[in-house]
């Protein structure tokens, strides 16, 4: 279902000749023009939600969302409901508006759409192409794409240039990873606790983090993957957000030159 949540999406780039991200700026103009009304509202225990009718309808979104990118994404959440379901009445807390496949199929189609509305596969590995991996090329993305440094690592995962790991730790807890299918490791555990060998940890213990690349072992994150290996070393970058209690670790396997 997710391959026809994209599939609607590039319908939409279609119908407005939207060639890149930069068509995309007036994102309120285009839902605007689908019959889709936006307003801003006090939501309680969730970001986002539409009501519709078969043509028309109404998106509120959370007035207490500061960043533009992450409104950004949420409005096109909500517009991937519109083109990809049935159901007329969805309300999404945080939880559902992370693009990782792990929430009802409902969700995930919305977040297909978004991301792929958003952030086109094509778009987005030419903007990566010739980028090194890790905190400074996904921050130039969100940047670029205008969407949340979230979307945009966990859209580097599923179509960047390079195997990586993306993992958000909140209040010490694997809140959500996104991993590429090349990586060597494929799990890491739903609200495991954060590792104290990873620099990630520094960070709920309300010490200086050392957001440069460096080296851990495998077994900082990898420990219950069924192919850890010891003694296998990972590159890992950490971004602080003491704003949200977390922290965006970046993995990958090549070297530090």
């Amino acid at each position: 279902m997710t391959a026809l949540a994209e599939s609607k999406a590039r319908e939409l780039h279609r119908t407005y000749c939207i060639t890149g991200p930069e068509d995309l700026a007036d994102l309120e103009a285009i839902a605007n023009a689908e019959c889709l009304i936006i307003e801003e509202a006090d939501l309680a225990n969730c970001q986002g939600k539409i009501r519709y009718e078969q043509d028309c309808g109404l998106i509120k979104i959370s007035s207490a969302i500061r960043e533009p990118g992450a409104r950004r994404f949420v409005i096109a959440h909500e517009m991937g409901h519109f083109f990809s379901e049935s159901s007329r009445l969805n309300n999404c807390s945080s939880r559902y508006l992370t693009p990782v496949r792990s929430n009802p199929q409902n969700e995930n189609n919305a977040n297909a759409f978004a991301v792929e509305f958003l952030m086109r596969r094509e778009w987005y590995e030419a903007f990566v192409k010739d980028k090194d991996p890790g905190i400074d090329t996904i921050r130039e993305a969100a940047e670029y794409f205008a969407v949340s440094l979230s979307a945009a690592a966990i859209r580097y995962a599923q179509a960047g240039n390079f195997p990586i790991a993306a993992i958000m730790a909140h209040r010490g807890r694997v809140s959500w990873s996104a991993i590429s299918e090349s990586f060597p490791y494929q799990f890491i555990g739903k609200s495991c606790q954060v590792n104290g060998s990873s620099e990630a940890y520094a960070f709920f213990r309300g010490e200086e983090v050392d957001t440069s690349p460096h080296t851990v072992l495998a077994d900082s994150w990898f420990l219950n993957d069924r192919n850890f290996r010891r003694c296998h070393f990972l590159t890992e970058q950490c971004l602080p957000m003491p704003n949200y209690k977390s922290i965006l670790t970046v993995l990958w396997e090549e070297p530090i030159k």
